[in-house]
């Protein structure tokens, strides 16, 4: 049996994900452009977005 992976994340989820605390998190996916809100108070969060940024960072002096 295959497993899904949804491309919208909630924000427990991005916590998990990135290793970030809630603030952070947030203003991180803010930044990139992850941020996508469909009402007054949902909130969800771009996975493939994320993803991108993550694969950019790869390889640079910080991840060293």
């Amino acid at each position: 049996m295959e497993t899904i992976e949804r491309r919208m994340l909630n924000i427990k989820e991005v916590m998990q994900l990135t290793g970030f605390g809630r603030q952070r998190a947030r203003a991180f996916c803010d930044r990139i452009g992850a941020t996508r809100k469909f009402s007054e108070r949902t909130i969800r969060f771009d996975r493939k977005v994320i993803d991108k940024e993550f694969d950019a960072m790869e390889g640079t002096e910080w991840q060293k």
